[in-house]
């Protein structure tokens, strides 16, 4: 959508650090610059990062867009606890029944960069930020506030997924997913995972938790970025 645009915005505390391990996935550095802190957008052409050491260590899945105060309203409105500030523009930052933030930030979405679509990093196909949920039904509640729908939910286990005009997103219920799980987590999926997870580790990536097929060879595999989220790297 033109009025609008996306990225992940991830606090941390050394961007050289974590540029070492985007590039490492394939990302490419898009802008970078040291006003008014040291920061770097970096994409895979389908997920655009934002890196900053501002010091907030907040990890937010941020819209720009024109209407803040319209869609903060919304969220107030709806019993949601939304932060608004005047900082030079509007931005306003509120939680998910789980603590995951979104940010809205009333700058003009023109002069945000937008993924091609086309993947081009080590990782393969993006497929969703992943989220962990105590009320599966309160959760959804929340992103439907923001636009979002549900395009897929599970006939038996409780999870579902929802995308709005830039974003996907997966919500499960805590608990069902066996592996390691921080909200948000960054998935995506392959049916020749395996393969590029060799090539990652033959790189230099250290994986903090990996899936073994009957083989004993590593089937999907889950990494972590420099203070910010998880990446899962699984097989579809």
């Amino acid at each position: 959508m033109a009025d609008m645009a996306f990225q992940l915005s991830v606090s941390v505390r050394d961007v050289g650090v974590a540029l070492a391990f985007y590039r490492l996935l394939g990302f490419r550095v898009v802008s970078e610059g040291t006003q008014p802190f040291r920061w770097a957008h970096v994409t895979d052409e389908q997920v655009l990062i934002s890196l900053a050491e501002d010091g907030s260590g907040v990890t937010a899945l941020t819209y720009f867009v024109a209407d803040v105060e319209t869609r903060t309203l919304l969220l107030t409105r709806a019993g949601y606890d939304v932060q608004l500030r005047n900082d030079g523009f509007l931005h306003a930052l509120v939680r998910d029944p789980n603590g995951v933030a979104v940010w809205l930030i009333g700058t003009d979405p023109a002069h945000v960069y937008r993924p091609t679509g086309l993947p081009v990093s080590r990782c393969g196909r993006f497929g969703e930020f992943s989220l962990e949920a105590d009320d599966l039904a309160a959760t959804i509640a929340f992103w439907e506030t923001l636009g979002f729908v549900v395009t897929y939910q599970h006939e038996i286990a409780p999870w579902v997924t929802m995308k709005d005009a830039l974003t996907t997103i997966g919500i499960y219920q805590r608990g069902i997913c066996p592996h390691t799980f921080r909200n948000p987590s960054v998935a995506y999926f392959e049916p020749d995972m395996a393969d590029r997870i060799a090539v990652l580790k033959q790189s230099g990536l250290v994986f903090v938790e990996e899936m073994l097929a009957p083989d004993d060879t590593v089937r999907e595999a889950i990494a972590e970025a420099p203070d910010g989220p998880l990446f899962f790297l699984f097989s579809g």
